[in-house]
């Protein structure tokens, strides 16, 4: 008779127990994990990457500033354009016009005694009026010269006087071959430039004799030193741009987080720029702190302030587009905010997707979008860069939202199009 053989039974778990394992064994297996990861961190030594790195993000937010500010100088110093937009609305400042009608007045007074003038044509008895009268004209003289001084014809005058000049000037520093002087032919190749299409046309580009073509008609000790000093802005420009691209090609290549060194890169260059901007905007009470009269101080504080309007402006630019990028470069990264970010555009540009173009959500148009996805934004972020740097002048804050924002919404549209829902996919 066999033997009754005995098998245990074991009872399964519920799946509620199973979870409950399964959260605990997840819950141990993170706090070893970030054991682990403080105890290798602390006792990992300092990699030489991080000072190069380091260093890199430093010359960067330097150089490039610079590049940003020789640019700009050269520009506004070189193109008659830029000039005059800096130069140009000076003159309708009331603290300059002030400045000049008590200048000329001063001028007048020094040349002309108005008493004793007055008091020369009165009769001995009514000589207690040359006081009075001789106010009354010099206040209808500074009444006279206000008139002039605000009047659309002398604002011509200046803007004349000023584009002639500039262009006079710079073309003589360029075509300085350093010498100290200024000769008859080079004075004639400038006004044979200047004749081009105009009555005058004719009298230019002819041949002057050697003898008289040499003669020195101007010698002046700067031009060489300001020829050299153009071209040395004009090399710097280029160098602090190249090192700076340079800087953050390293930064990034050897750094392990590179999009947050990406992060990192614009915000200091947006910092720095914002100190710039900071300093050029208050530092014309320093800089002009010598001028006891109030008129004149006046005057200067307020050319400084219209001179460098176009240069504040240019680093309100710079400074919107590295807080974009920094932004951009944000949204890459893995930080948690990021990722919840990329999974809700994500899911609504499928929702989009789904919703338009239901009937045609498996055609072979949406998956060659989505395999060249990133190379339309490449071209979206080059042609906005172009318009930034050779159409658009001058380059102002809103004009660089207005563009950016178009960029944006082109850049949503081809998620749209290139992003299939999950419904899709499958």
């Amino acid at each position: 008779m066999p033997k009754a053989t005995n098998k245990k039974t074991t009872k399964k778990p519920s799946a509620a127990q199973l979870e409950k394992r399964v959260a605990e064994l997840e819950k141990e297996l993170a706090v070893a994990e970030s054991t682990s990861t403080k105890k290798n961190v602390s006792e990992k030594p300092l990699n030489w990457r991080t000072p190069v790195v380091a260093l890199m993000v430093v010359l960067f937010c330097l150089l490039l500033p610079l590049a940003a500010t020789a640019f700009a100088v050269n520009r506004t110093i070189t193109n008659t354009d830029t000039y005059m937009r800096s130069v140009g609305p000076i003159i309708k400042q009331p603290a300059v016009q002030a400045a000049i009608v008590k200048e000329s007045q001063t001028a007048i007074e020094q040349q002309v005694d108005v008493q004793k003038v007055v008091g020369d044509a009165l009769p001995p008895k009514a000589q207690f009026l040359a006081g009075p009268i001789a106010s009354q004209v010099n206040g209808a003289i500074k009444n006279f010269l206000q008139k002039v001084v605000a009047s659309s014809q002398f604002y011509n005058v200046w803007l004349t006087v000023n584009r002639n000049t500039q262009q006079a000037t710079i073309t003589l520093i360029k075509n300085n071959n350093g010498n100290a002087s200024i000769s008859v032919n080079q004075l004639y190749q400038y006004m044979s430039q200047e004749f081009q299409g105009t009555p005058l046309a004719a009298l230019g580009n002819k041949t002057i004799p050697p003898k008289v073509g040499s003669i020195t008609i101007i010698k002046s000790k700067w031009l060489p030193t300001a020829h050299r000093a153009l071209a040395a802005l004009t090399w710097l420009q280029y160098i602090a741009l190249l090192a700076a691209v340079l800087c953050a090609g390293i930064a990034l290549y050897l750094s392990r987080k590179a999009k947050k060194t990406g992060v990192i890169l614009a915000l200091g260059t947006a910092f720095v720029l914002a100190l710039m901007l900071v300093s050029t905007k208050n530092s014309a009470p320093i800089v002009f702190h010598s001028i006891h009269d109030q008129t004149y101080q006046a005057a200067a504080v307020a050319i400084w302030n219209t001179v460098l309007t176009p240069f504040v402006s240019y680093l309100t630019v710079l400074i919107t587009l590295c807080l974009l990028a920094a932004i951009v470069t944000w949204a890459g990264t893995d930080a948690r905010a990021a990722t919840w970010l990329r999974k809700q555009l994500h899911a609504g540009f499928g929702w989009l997707h789904q919703v338009i173009f239901r009937k045609y959500a498996k055609n072979e148009f949406f998956s060659v979008a989505n395999r060249y996805q990133s190379y339309a934004y490449w071209l979206i972020i080059a042609v906005s860069v172009a318009l930034f740097l050779f159409v658009f002048r001058p380059l102002t804050v809103s004009i660089v939202l207005t563009t950016t924002l178009v960029a944006l919404i082109l850049s949503a549209v081809v998620a749209v199009v290139a992003t299939p829902s999950a419904a899709n996919r499958k």
